[in-house]
């Protein structure tokens, strides 16, 4: 905060070999937490005339006049994020300050944040989307921000008089799970779900224990609104969603024509001027995610007669199978509700030995029957082999929302397929 007060760029980064590897330009002024002498030697054989900031933990407080390194941005400095994690790469989106408050004004009144709200900040890092802009729009509103990133947050979740937060289905398990066998509060506050799909199981849980004031949300570190949501009332509302009044969506097919009602297409959402426009140093990303004035974030969708929107998962992840194609988010979310298991993905490839192959990999801390997956095989009969990957955890990307990084995962059950992951049908 100090340093965008005075007019510089920002950014946050976990460590100096992460700041490295962003590949950041112009570099004027780095501060460190760990004020260990190897820390400052790496920054100064690394990065040549960058002023080093090692902050000890027992500082109070800093004086933002020694912090000025060169001040080229106007009054407020902006702050880069980067997201996409779950590709194996990360881009960067630089948020400028010049429009902080115009953007802080809409999704404030969008989530009807005040004076009153307390907000849970969990513990998202301050590059991510949610861990930058959800903070800023509720001081902007006058309200209060609560960060805690000890271990066991979930379980001081209920001492601050919570007034509204936005987690993953992930963290809503951890949230239930230290939430125990209590009932609902008197006072139900606005949890809203993003990052992933809601099993319907964790939804019921929510509303018994936790509030019946739950949401899903689709949204994009690019975009400054929420183009997609929906109130939890029922199993239809996880998975189709409502377009807000926020934003433009349609769905359109390979030559860019929209698509009919109940025709599969990919996504795409008009932009505003208080979205971001490119990606920071990467020309050919930014040509292929925003275009025509619209942003394209990489996701397959159907529109139902009601207006309804249903996203089928990533471009990117469309299963081929026999030259016939599926959409795996749609397939994913079945499996997951059949096993009652943690997060299911599908991939579809070739093996060591060249045989085409479906790969059902499941994230679950519990033994699956082998008769369960045997039944599920068998629903895939245009499919010659079915393998099954069990995984106590699968690998995360570095996000907030710690997604399942799915490029490393493929790489995982198809070119590592060591015995004591793979559990093969036969």
């Amino acid at each position: 905060m100090a340093l965008r007060a005075v007019g510089l760029h920002t950014i946050s980064a976990g460590s100096m070999v992460e700041a490295e590897s962003l590949k950041i330009n112009d570099v004027a002024c780095i501060v460190v937490t760990q004020p260990e002498a190897a820390v400052t030697n790496l920054v100064a054989n690394t990065m040549t005339g960058v002023k080093v900031l090692a902050i000890p933990p027992s500082t109070d407080v800093i004086d933002a006049d020694e912090l000025v390194a060169r001040c080229d941005s106007g009054p407020v400095g902006g702050n880069i994020l980067y997201t996409s994690g779950t590709t194996g790469s990360y881009k960067k989106l630089l948020i400028s300050g010049e429009r902080e408050d115009a953007r802080n004004s809409v999704r404030s009144r969008f989530f009807s944040l005040n004076c009153n709200t307390i907000y849970h900040g969990v513990n998202f890092p301050v590059w991510t989307g949610i861990g930058f802009k959800m903070p800023s729009m509720t001081w902007h509103s006058g309200g209060c921000v609560v960060f805690d990133q000890r271990r066991k947050l979930f379980e001081h979740f209920f001492l601050h008089d919570v007034t509204f937060a936005i987690i993953s289905p992930g963290m809503l398990k951890e949230l239930l799970e230290a939430r125990g066998t209590l009932v609902a509060p008197a006072n139900a506050f606005p949890l809203a779900i993003g990052g992933g799909f809601l099993p319907i199981d964790l939804a019921e849980q929510t509303t018994q224990k936790l509030t019946d004031n739950l949401s899903s949300h689709f949204a994009a570190t690019e975009l400054n609104s929420i183009p997609l949501r929906s109130h939890f009332k029922t199993k239809d509302d996880l998975l189709w969603l409502i377009p807000t009044d926020q934003k433009l969506v349609q769905i359109v097919d390979d030559e860019g024509k929209e698509c009919s009602t109940d025709q599969e297409g990919e996504l795409r959402i008009l932009l505003s001027d208080l979205d971001c426009h490119n990606y920071l140093d990467d020309e050919e990303a930014s040509a292929q995610a925003f275009r025509d004035g619209f942003f394209y974030p990489g996701d397959r969708a159907v529109r139902r007669g009601d207006g309804r929107i249903r996203i089928l998962g990533r471009t990117a992840d469309v299963l081929i199978v026999q030259g016939l194609k599926f959409a795996a988010a749609p397939m994913e979310q079945e499996i997951q509700r059949y096993l009652q298991v943690d997060e299911v993905c599908l991939f579809s490839g070739l093996n060591k030995q060249g045989h085409e192959e479906l790969v059902i990999a499941i994230q679950s801390d519990r033994s699956i029957p082998r008769s369960q997956l045997e039944e599920l095989a068998s629903n895939f009969r245009r499919v010659k082999k079915v393998r099954f990957s069990i995984h106590r955890a699968f690998p995360r990307a570095e996000s907030g929302m710690k997604k399942t990084n799915r490029r490393e995962l493929k790489k995982l059950v198809f070119e590592q397929q060591d015995e004591r992951i793979i559990s093969p049908y036969e």
